[in-house]
């Protein structure tokens, strides 16, 4: 029998906090509708939202929170967006090219106002996903919650494992009245705690809910996401200083003209220890001057353009070239607001066809981010940011870092395995084991061309890649069956879903590549690799411009594999768009050691 289902009108709205929090969104005309038998709503979904709150919750265990805490942030995501990341306050359903509108919620979180909507719609720009891709939506969370803005937040959610108790209320329910957090209907209209978990400090959400809504509702429905994955999902082991660690910027070197120096010290704060030179009225070629005397550092941000236009790709070459295939380069898009007598639209082509042409670029796509509210970002000059402006344009460049894994964001990098104890195999997965995981990922015969499809790979490495690298990123001229086919995928899956390293970056072998040198402490490496160098779970790497052994042409290479030893066949791989992971034979091994592989060795703590 159905419950009695009565609409609710939502409270009035303090616009002032709206703006403030700048996640959710509201409407003085909506209903709510709360279940007047229960103290919780049915967790009815369709297909796509059961598959979503699967992959919800496996992402935020994946970061380190309990299950308490995953779901109950899912309960409050529920409520928000019934876990679709197309959805557009009032229902509508977005295309994929949608343009979020200030002031009208859009997304998993219903991000509401331009200062939130900008960054998500840079991000996805730059990083090449659809702005309602779930994966792409789920990153843009995390670096908000971490980013500093939630530190107490984070803190009191890390201390939240799936036993702990708080009164009468479970660890979901907590979780979940903690994410939401306090706001101003909250504490004129109860006491800041209910079932002795106080609504305290600056949540995620911080809706026109009362404090009794948020406890039934999205408490509830926390509640009965955990009755359900308990016992399917692991939870996550915690995660190092939750919600206060800075992004490290001693890995990167950024070369930029004036926007760079009048948002300098945000970059800094940002991005605590990193190199910047800056000069107002720098031009592009200027900037290759310094990167060629200049020592560079494993990340290299190129935030020029500004007063160059007419930026060809023979420029971008002249910095590859200059900067190395082996370090990381990220091209900044330039902006001028209208009446500023700029046009940088082929600047920006440029830059975005640089990304598309050499594996090791991103872009951070500042013109995107600007152009959303210029007004708001940009100055009377129609070029320079404002202070507002300055903070997204540093926001931009460490989103698109952050996306790429090549800095840390906080997360635990020591984290045991999610997957069990020592030695558990679930479906293929074994905890602590990168050989015997490869192998039961891939296939067990040699696939040599042809065989590039999801429904070519094994039943197994479809799963964990859904559970564990969840990223839809497409290279340009693939497609989404072609991406089961990935080398570098394959790699991060089998060492995210082992618990070997559950931060290696989800994709992009040059961006591996990158992560592997910044971590000294957690992989030895051992360049110009031979055969007699390898040992089994030795990850192999060729990122750049190489010349193969007894060759003198050179080629551009970028392919990683994981070496088992076994006899007949000691490594295992995938290709993109041409075979799925599998076995394969010495002679696959000996191609990649011919074209000055590095060996890449996890170091066991």
């Amino acid at each position: 029998m159905l419950s009695t289902i009565m609409p609710l009108k939502v409270l009035a709205i303090d616009t002032g906090f709206y703006s403030e929090s700048d996640i959710f969104f509201y409407s003085p005309e909506a209903v709510d509708c709360i279940d007047t038998q229960s103290s919780s709503t049915t967790n009815v979904l369709n297909g796509d939202a059961k598959e979503n709150a699967k992959t919800i919750v496996n992402f935020f265990t994946g970061k380190g929170l309990s299950l308490a805490v995953a779901t109950g942030i899912i309960g409050n995501l529920k409520q928000e967006s019934g876990l679709n990341p197309a959805v557009i306050q009032g229902g509508a359903i977005a295309p994929d090219d949608y343009k979020p509108v200030n002031k009208i919620g859009f997304g998993l979180a219903q991000w509401t106002f331009t200062s939130r909507q900008g960054p998500l719609l840079a991000l996805s720009e730059s990083s090449g996903r659809k702005i309602t891709d779930l994966g792409l939506q789920l990153d843009y969370m995390w670096q908000e919650m971490t980013s500093g803005g939630y530190s107490d937040m984070m803190k009191r959610l890390n201390t939240i494992k799936d036993t702990s108790t708080f009164g009468s209320a479970s660890a979901p329910m907590a979780a979940a009245i903690i994410f939401h957090g306090s706001t101003k209907e909250i504490r004129k209209n109860s006491n800041k705690q209910v079932l002795d978990v106080k609504f305290k400090d600056r949540g995620f959400e911080g809706s026109g809910d009362t404090a009794n809504y948020v406890v039934k509702v999205r408490g509830g429905d926390a509640e009965s996401f955990y009755k359900q994955m308990d016992g399917v999902v692991a939870s996550g082991p915690g995660i190092a200083n939750p919600g206060t660690a800075k992004t490290d910027g001693k890995d990167i070197t950024i070369i930029g003209d004036s926007i760079t120096e009048g948002s300098k010290k945000k970059l800094l704060d940002k991005l605590p220890g990193v190199s910047i030179d800056s000069e107002v009225g720098r031009q592009f070629k200027t900037g290759l001057d310094i990167a060629k005397t200049a020592t560079l550092r494993n990340i290299v941000v190129f935030a020029l353009g500004t007063n160059s236009t007419g930026l060809q790709s023979k420029d971008i070459k002249t910095l590859v070239d200059t900067v190395g295939a082996d370090k990381t380069i990220v091209l900044v898009t330039n902006y001028g607001a209208p009446g500023s007598g700029k046009d940088y639209t082929s600047n920006n082509k440029v830059i975005k066809k640089a990304a598309q042409d050499y594996s090791n670029i991103l872009v951070a796509d500042w013109a995107a981010a600007a152009k959303a509210d210029s007004n708001k970002y940009i100055s009377s000059d129609n070029i320079h940011p404002t202070a507002a402006g300055q903070q997204l344009f540093t926001d931009t460049i460490y989103n698109t870092l952050s996306q790429d894994a090549n800095i840390s964001t906080g997360t635990s990098s020591e984290s045991p395995s999610s997957c069990g104890s020592e030695n558990a195999v679930v479906n293929g997965v074994v905890a602590g084991d990168i050989v015997q995981t490869a192998k039961n990922l891939a296939l067990k015969t040699r696939v040599v061309e042809g065989e590039f499809r999801k429904s070519d790979a094994s039943p197994e490495y479809i799963e964990a890649r859904q559970q564990v690298n969840s990223d839809t990123y497409i290279p340009k001229g693939k497609t989404e069956d072609e991406a089961y086919s990935d080398c570098g995928r394959f790699v991060s899956t089998t060492i995210r879903s082992s618990g070997a390293d559950p931060n290696y970056p989800i994709v992009g072998v040059s961006i591996q590549y990158a992560y592997v040198k910044k971590h000294p402490e957690k992989f030895s490496l051992i360049p110009h690799a031979k055969f007699e160098d390898l040992k089994p779970g030795d990850i192999l790497i060729i990122s750049g411009t190489v010349v193969p052994k007894g060759e003198k042409k050179k080629e551009e290479v970028g392919h990683t594999l994981i070496f088992t030893g076994d006899k007949e066949n000691p490594m295992v791989e995938a290709a993109l768009g041409s075979r799925v992971p599998s076995v394969q034979s010495r002679a696959f091994l000996d191609w990649t050691l011919d074209r000055d592989a590095t060996a890449v060795r996890i170091i066991k703590k």
